[in-house]
């Protein structure tokens, strides 16, 4: 058998003899229950000759479900969301792990974005059907184009104006302020919830994470540098300048690799350092703007640089 040709998510249809390819970047499974209802025999009656009437009982079973998301390259349109179930995704969950280069032919194609992943494609591949024979993974060394970097693709704080509200998106910060957790009363009872600000260059964003993942973030410490994969960005209403990350039971809080995580705090460090000289050069060389600017940033620690992008300047709070 020839090998198939490899294609990249954008371009792939299906097509017998070709496979998508690219690296796996997100791998989650989870048990999800399903129930039934069957016929019980009939009860005995207590009426005069009469006969006791079927009962239905409610089985509860569970099935594995694995949840892959795969990355061809860099480029966050290149994302791919694959899912299994049952024995197969079993099956996946033996032969696959986070970092792999992998190929897959033989999956369906369901012709609609899948709502709980970080693909923007207008399709998501489900593996059905017999592994080793209508579903194959295998593994690879190289792609024809350009190797995926080892994370998914990252949006960088500073273009949050150009993701729409509720997009689940992929982010690497600094973790600059942790309250900790605590307890708020929901429609559902209480809950804990915790409010951290991680920073990224000159953009800091507060995160809104609950329960399990509320706990986790505030485990966190100070200065630290992580992983922030399927997070929800809210827009406040009626404030196109402000938006918040929020989880939902995809979200992950993962170590940073430690070359991301230097690249990461270097541009705090910069931006730190050479603030104070910055804003001394305005301050000489633009009287009439920092007058201005003063007035805005009165009351506020945090100043709109432009219309959409919110900065943080250190030395107002000097």
């Amino acid at each position: 058998m020839s090998a198939p040709v490899l294609l990249k998510p954008s371009e792939y249809q299906g097509a017998q003899g070709t496979a998508v390819a690219g690296r796996i970047v997100i791998c989650s499974t989870q048990e999800v229950e399903s129930r039934s209802k069957t016929s019980s025999p009939a009860a005995p009656s207590k009426g005069k000759g009469g006969k006791g009437k079927a009962g239905k009982a409610t089985l509860t079973s569970s099935s594995t479900k694995i949840e892959l998301h795969l990355s061809a390259t860099e480029n966050a349109s290149e994302v791919l969301y694959v899912e299994a179930w049952g024995e197969l995704a079993q099956q996946v969950q033996k032969k696959c792990q986070i970092g792999d280069l992998v190929t897959i032919s033989g999956g369906t194609i369901i012709s609609a974005a899948q709502q709980y992943s970080t693909s923007k494609l207008h399709y998501h591949l489900r593996l059905k059907g017999v592994w080793g024979v209508q579903v194959i993974i295998a593994k690879v060394e190289t792609l024809p184009w350009s190797l995926p970097p080892t994370t998914h693709p990252l949006v960088p704080l500073v273009s949050l104006s150009r993701v729409r509200d509720r997009q689940q998106i992929c982010v690497a910060a600094v973790v600059v302020e942790n309250p900790g957790s605590s307890e708020r009363l929901t429609s559902n009872g209480t809950a804990s919830v915790c409010n951290a600000i991680i920073q990224e260059g000159m953009t800091r964003v507060r995160c809104a994470f609950w329960r399990d993942l509320a706990e986790k973030l505030a485990s966190v410490a100070v200065n630290t540098c992580i992983l922030l994969y399927q997070v929800l960005v809210s827009k406040k209403p009626g404030d196109t300048a402000s938006w918040e990350l929020g989880s939902w039971r995809g979200t992950q809080i993962l170590p940073c690799p430690d070359e991301l995580a230097e690249h990461v705090k270097l541009d705090l460090t910069w931006f730190a350092t050479n603030c104070m000289t910055i804003c001394r050069h305005i301050l000489t060389s633009f009287p009439v703007l920092v007058h201005i600017i003063i007035n805005v940033v009165l009351f506020s620690k945090v100043f709109e640089c432009s219309m959409l992008q919110s900065c943080y300047c250190p030395c107002l709070l000097r």
